[in-house]
């Protein structure tokens, strides 16, 4: 029996869903009829729609204080009542502009005939108010701008430069793990793919598989000589909590909290081009296994 929380191998494992289960909801009144009104509702008011409505209302009130006075002037002189009270709603009926819907339209999809020719095809006519009403429109497609895959550009160590061992390390923890595998691996496998990397000397141990209380995910590998290394990858702040030391070109030092500001730094700094060059940044630490347990 697997209960929630509980750690599985994916690869390896088969369930049983039971019937005889019973759920409790825990459910928020307000956001429930929130959520029915905007389903019934439908898609927010355009500033189109909603001027129309203003104008209607506008007319409205026009027509309704015309009705009073045309009225109150007819029956202070007199007038019969009967002939007072039908002139007055003609008068108010004559005010309707009966074919403002059919101009509205009209105009409307000449509007988008005039936006079609331009390469803009408008789905909703309703629309046209707010595209009239912008400076700047950006917008993409997947396909045109952007492919919709994650791409690794480079694989950096603490000191912000290019690592090959922070590659190989990276593309055997993608290679081996039997988790789910996201588009950060998939992107990590095509790249050591068409390095080429070779990894064929490194034998699989063990994994410790993800999970959201640690954030982390470790692979046991074994090289030719018998040598245990242990790679894990995940969340920046978790994989900092189990490390002692760092490795940079210069040799290992400790970790000390200068150290760990630097890494931070360069955890930002990357992160921070993601506006432009689109990176994403995991961790990665790599470890000896002796007796140390995980």
């Amino acid at each position: 029996m697997q209960m929630m929380g509980d750690a599985v191998k994916i690869d390896n494992s088969r369930g049983e869903i039971s019937s005889n289960l019973r759920y409790y909801w825990s459910i928020d009144p307000d956001q429930l009829l929130t959520d029915l009104n905007s389903a019934t509702n439908g898609p927010p008011e355009t500033e189109f729609e909603r001027g129309v409505h203003r104008f209607g209302y506008l007319l409205t009130r026009v027509m309704f204080v015309m009705f009073v006075v045309v009225l109150a002037v007819n029956m202070f002189r007199a007038k019969p009542a009967l002939d007072s009270l039908l002139f007055a709603l003609a008068l108010a009926v004559g005010l309707t502009p009966e074919l403002l819907p059919a101009i509205i339209s009209i105009t409307l999809a000449h509007g988008a005939q005039r936006m079609a020719k331009r390469g803009v095809i408008v789905r909703k006519l309703n629309a046209i108010e707010n595209f009239g009403s912008m400076d700047i429109l950006c917008t993409d497609k997947t396909g045109t701008l952007t492919e919709g895959v994650v791409i690794l550009k480079e694989a950096i160590d603490s000191q912000g430069t290019a690592s090959n061992d922070v590659l190989r390390f990276a593309y055997l923890n993608a290679k081996l793990q039997t988790g789910l595998n996201n588009p950060l691996d998939e992107a990590i496998n095509s790249f050591g793919e068409k390095s080429k990397l070779d990894i064929s000397s490194e034998l699989k141990i063990d994994e410790i598989p993800y999970d959201f209380s640690r954030k982390r995910l470790s692979v046991i590998v074994s090289d030719t000589q018998g040598s245990r290394t242990l790679i894990t990858k995940g969340a920046l702040a978790n994989v900092l909590q189990v490390c002692d030391s760092v490795q940079t070109s210069d040799g290992a030092f400790p970790l000390d909290d200068s150290r760990r500001a630097d890494i931070d730094k360069q955890f930002r700094e990357c992160s921070a081009l993601a506006t432009t060059n689109w990176w994403r940044d995991t961790s990665l630490k790599q470890s000896t296994c002796q007796s140390t347990t995980y």
